[in-house]
């Protein structure tokens, strides 16, 4: 059960429905991501198979609410055997699941799912024998996917670009969950096998949307018709290995070690420093993500106490993650040194530093499962000749999302959410911009990793 409440935590932006067995056995529920297009519908259908999965979790058998007796029994035998393939199938994107017509909801995109448990299973079983050989460049899956024509893409379009992003999340499952290699710094400190998943699945999510350079080559099995004119592709996808080891590294890389600036007393700066460099989080002043100490005194003259809380944010002060110590562990009387030494006694405390280690892991996991850190685009309004198409250009850049536009003197700045590196950033801006600008546009400057101007 933890694994889902973290990832219900990580996905705090989502909007889900409520959870419902059909008189058929199949179970359903309606989910909401913010934004348009394909990529809210992706993240729609992921927030859903979460919720399901969740849902199926609690519940050991399909008897729920009034369509309790309406359930066949040999169906809810079936159900009760393979709970925990369908709950692993829904985690890892392996399930096949029964999409209704995306539908807007203000400035979120909506949609149904559905799974049916017979047919779930029977699909859960295809990748059992899928392995991990170090001797081979590529791996092989067969995957199902949905689609309806939409923005000028036809349905098999579609079809095919969701089936690509869930070939590319069963086989991030597949490496992630067959080879212990990956990061000390994240997988390692994390402490139970449910938050190892939820960081794998994490993972998972965030390179879905990603097939560019990873799928060497795919062919078309089977395709059938679907209600409003959707349809359904199974494929076999080969999928490169080298290019999606390399980006899974990097977002355990941005998960368990990322830079940070230390802000802190300087009595207790020092022994913060220290202590990370150990974790082998790298610090400075100049780092994207801060990480601040606040310490206080307390209790009479002969009993002081150290209240201590440490802070993870980014530069533009949006709370990750927080950490208190327990102040009652310890106590010394007052003298000149006693802040060094109750702060030095704090930092030797296996239990305390555990739990310090552990929060922030999920301030890190926090700031990739929201999209990756926020970013300001300035761009001075003379150079856009189209502004009104501003919001729709920068949110069909790969990995951009939370996209928001607004005026500050003479700029138009978007504000955004990005999960890789800002120079990355700025160059794809400046190619995305060119169809909206004027022939003068300007390069972009990163002026620091929260801000890129256009000036």
């Amino acid at each position: 059960m933890r694994k889902l409440a973290l990832l219900s935590m990580l996905l705090s932006f989502a909007s889900y429905g409520e959870v419902k067995v059909l008189d058929n056995g199949n179970i359903s529920t309606s989910a909401c991501a913010y934004g348009r297009g394909q990529g809210a519908i992706t993240q729609a259908s992921n927030n859903a198979a979460l919720e399901l999965a969740q849902f199926i979790k609690g519940n050991k058998t399909l008897a729920f609410g009034d369509h309790s007796e309406s359930i066949e029994s040999n169906l809810d035998q079936v159900y009760s055997r393979s709970r925990d393939t369908i709950i692993e199938g829904l985690s890892n994107g392996g399930m096949r699941l029964d999409l209704g017509q995306p539908y807007l909801q203000g400035n979120d995109t909506c949609l149904s799912v559905a799974i049916n448990v017979e047919q779930t299973i029977e699909h859960a079983n295809t990748d059992d024998a899928l392995e991990w050989k170090d001797d081979s460049s590529t791996v092989t899956v067969t995957v199902v996917g949905e689609g309806w024509s939409q923005a000028g893409d036809s349905a098999r379009q579609r079809a095919e670009q969701d089936a690509l992003r869930r070939a590319i999340s069963r086989v991030v499952g597949i490496y992630l969950s067959q080879n212990s290699v990956q990061s000390s710094l994240t997988l390692m400190q994390l402490s139970d096998d449910g938050e190892q998943n939820a960081v794998r699945d994490l993972i998972s999510q965030q390179m879905s949307s990603r097939s560019s350079g990873l799928v060497k080559s795919w062919q078309s099995l089977a395709s059938k018709k679907l209600d409003k004119d959707g349809l359904q592709v199974t494929l076999q996808v080969v999928v490169e290995k080298s290019p999606l080891i390399t980006q899974s590294n990097d977002f355990l890389t941005q998960i368990g070690s990322p830079r940070v600036n230390v802000i802190a007393d300087d009595n207790f700066e020092p022994i913060l420093k220290t202590w990370l460099s150990e974790q082998g989080i790298e610090t400075g002043s100049g780092a994207s993500l801060k990480v601040i100490a606040k310490h206080e005194l307390r209790g009479p003259v002969s009993s002081k106490r150290l209240s201590l809380t440490i802070e993870v944010r980014d530069l533009a002060n949006n709370l990750y993650g927080q950490w208190r110590n327990d102040p009652s562990l310890v106590a010394l009387p007052d003298s000149t040194h006693v802040l060094d030494d109750l702060t030095q006694v704090t930092f030797e405390m296996p239990q305390q530093l555990q739990s310090l280690q552990l929060a922030l892991n999920k301030a890190f996991i926090n700031v990739v499962s929201q999209g990756g850190l926020v970013r300001e685009i300035k761009i001075r309004s003379s150079y856009l000749s189209q502004p009104e198409k501003l919001h729709a250009v920068i949110s069909t850049i790969g990995g951009v999302k939370d996209v928001a536009i607004f005026k500050k003197n003479n700029y138009v700045v978007a504000s955004l959410r990005y999960s890789g590196d800002t120079g990355e950033l700025a160059l794809m801006l400046q190619n995305s911009l060119a169809a909206i600008s004027e022939p003068s546009f300007p390069n972009g400057q990163v002026i620091d990793d929260q801000t890129i101007l256009f000036n």
